[in-house]
């Protein structure tokens, strides 16, 4: 059976291949804000934009790490859940996207509207953003130190670097005249990124709760260190203005119970000593699922649960 794993992937390498194989093709499956609600009504771009990129060399790659990722994302999240999150993420940034060209095309600056907004590098942060979510202690190679939790800020960087030295030339209106349309992929990777986490953050439901308001998964956890103090200042400075306007009351309190509980763990001495213990506490539930539907299946054979969980707390770290 075809897995999100298996299928998405394929679907990117393939498509990216067609477009640049036959150009013509793009306006079809491509988000380009004019052809997608008000030119042609090609409402599904919002979504198909997610796996297709122009330039095939970017396209095999987000194939490549769209299989890494998945691959690992699958197992602990479920294909139900996995398949909910690149549908939302992808949808919610294009949507956001077409809000922001919008009103740029009201206000007299009418370029980005007619513009190409790449595409699967929008569906490749957001499975970074995952990836730092669910196993940021862990190594992207084995006795290399470079972190998974690393990764995003990683990819940002390089996609704006790649944006100043092989800007992307899709000429999509006669108004651009085919110049180099500069920014058209950091945007969708930037947005693609607070989406993401924004998602992650509020509103996935994990292991009965919903959204994941650890302190390992603030937003300036994403930044190095130097800059943590920096970014987190601003982001508190935003959270007081949104508290002051009453906007988002929910997510404020739950910032606010996350900080709570964080400075309680530390008083008591029982916060967690990384990420990865909040990973293992998900793993060793997927376990114990499994486990319950084999015994009720074959009650004679294997571990009971009360084993595995005896077994999990005798090999964890003191």
């Amino acid at each position: 059976m075809a897995t999100v794993a298996q299928g998405v992937p394929a679907v990117i390498a393939t498509l990216s291949l067609l477009s640049w194989a036959f150009p013509t093709l793009i306006p079809f499956y491509t988000f380009i804000p004019a052809n997608t609600i008000t030119g042609h009504l090609y409402v599904w771009n919002l979504v198909t934009t997610g796996v297709v990129e122009t330039n095939p060399v970017v396209g095999i790659f987000a194939a490549a790490v769209a299989l890494w990722t998945s691959s690992e994302l699958e197992p602990l999240w479920g294909t139900q859940e996995l398949v909910r999150y690149l549908l939302i993420s992808t949808t919610a940034c294009s949507f956001c996207l077409f809000l922001m060209t919008l009103f740029m095309y009201m206000g007299g600056i009418e370029g980005l509207f007619y513009m190409y907004f790449g595409g699967a590098v929008g569906t490749v942060m957001a499975l970074l953003v995952a990836m730092k979510q669910g196993n940021p202690d862990s190594n992207l190679v084995p006795q290399v130190p470079l972190r998974i939790k690393w990764l995003p800020i990683i990819f940002v960087t390089v996609s704006l670097l790649w944006e100043i030295v092989f800007p992307t030339h899709i000429p999509t209106d006669a108004e651009i005249g085919g110049a180099p349309q500069r920014g058209t992929h950091i945007l969708h990777v930037l947005l693609s990124w607070f989406v993401s986490w924004f998602y992650l953050r509020f509103y996935q439901q994990i292991n009965g709760g919903l959204g994941d308001t650890s302190n390992t998964f603030a937003f300036q956890e994403f930044f190095p260190e130097p800059t943590k103090a920096v970014v987190g200042s601003i982001a508190n400075g935003i959270f007081k203005v949104v508290s002051i306007t009453g906007f988002g009351k929910e997510l404020i309190e739950a910032e606010e119970a996350a900080a709570r509980k964080a400075e309680e763990e530390n008083l008591f001495g029982t916060a967690p000593s990384s990420e990865s213990d909040r990973r293992r506490q998900i793993a060793l539930q997927a376990l114990n699922d499994r486990l319950r539907v084999q015994k009720r299946e074959n009650p004679t054979d294997g571990l009971d649960v009360f084993d595995i969980e005896q077994v999990c707390v005798c090999d964890s770290p003191s």
